[in-house]
This record gives structure tokens, sequence and C-alpha cells, in this order.
């Protein structure tokens, strides 16, 4: 179980950098079925659905749902529950912050994330620029790409 995140002020844009090379290394070892990937595509790929926490984003209305499905009484007694419903409200705040921090459109922001299919290749550059800069900002509070992305 992993635990709220630490600061990690240190991170920038050559750790992302980094990463996402690691993350391109892994995945090309795995088969060739992602061989063909533009640079576009990889970068969706690292995020997967990091986008669904923006506003508008369907992880926040699973974690409002699960906060109607279940009492507190329950939550509290199930550990991944409990972890769950402390972090993503967390994180949701966080991004709202770093949002109005960055003197991005959360409309904006909320409008991209909702459009159907996820991200693809009609995503505008301008929403995937917007989610790294965030992405960034939410490393450096310390929170881990796997509880980003998914």
């Amino acid at each position: 179980m992993s635990e709220l995140p630490s600061l990690n002020q240190e991170y920038g844009q050559a750790d992302l950098e980094r990463e996402m090379a690691e993350h391109k290394a892994f995945y090309l070892e795995k088969g060739d079925s992602l061989r063909d990937l533009t640079e576009k595509e990889w970068k969706q790929h690292f995020l997967n659905n990091f986008f669904s926490q923006m506003p508008g984003g369907f992880s926040r209305s699973t974690i409002d749902q699960l906060s109607k499905l279940y009492s507190q009484e329950e939550i509290e007694a199930d550990a991944e529950l409990r972890e769950t419903m402390k972090l993503y409200p967390r994180m949701f705040a966080d991004v709202d912050r770093i949002i109005e921090k960055l003197g991005l459109d959360k409309d904006q922001l909320a409008a991209w994330t909702k459009s159907p299919g996820g991200l693809s290749e009609k995503t505008p550059d301008e929403f995937l620029d917007a989610l790294f800069k965030i992405y960034i900002e939410l490393r450096k509070l310390g929170y881990q790409h796997q509880k980003l992305q998914s």
C-alpha cells in the first residue's frame, strides 16, 4: 500500500524526459505493436488516463460515486478503499490549485477532458502541454507516476 505523497521539489523537465524515455524503452522491449507510434502517441501512452484527474474527468466522478456507495465505516474498514478515498480527493484539490497557479483555463481543460475517446491524435497539443505542466507540478508534490496515470 502506498502512502500519501511527500515533497520532491527537485523534479523537473529532465526527470520527465528520462521517465518518458524509460517508459518507451520498456514498452518497445515488450514487442513490435508499439513501434509505429508517433511522438504524440508516446506522450499519450505515457500519460495514459492522467487526463481523467482534470476537472470534468471520469476519475473525479468515480470518486464521487464511491463516496455515495460506501459509508464512512465501510471506507475505514477497507485499506485499499480508504487509501483511494484519501489520495484522490487530495490529488484533485492539488490539480485545481496547480491549474490556478499556472494560470490555465479550467473550463477549457474540462472541455478537452470530456472530449469523447480520451487522448488521441486529435487531442490538441495545447492540452498535452498543459497536462505535462500539471504532471510536473504534481510530481514535485510527491505523487508517483502510477497514481497519476491510473
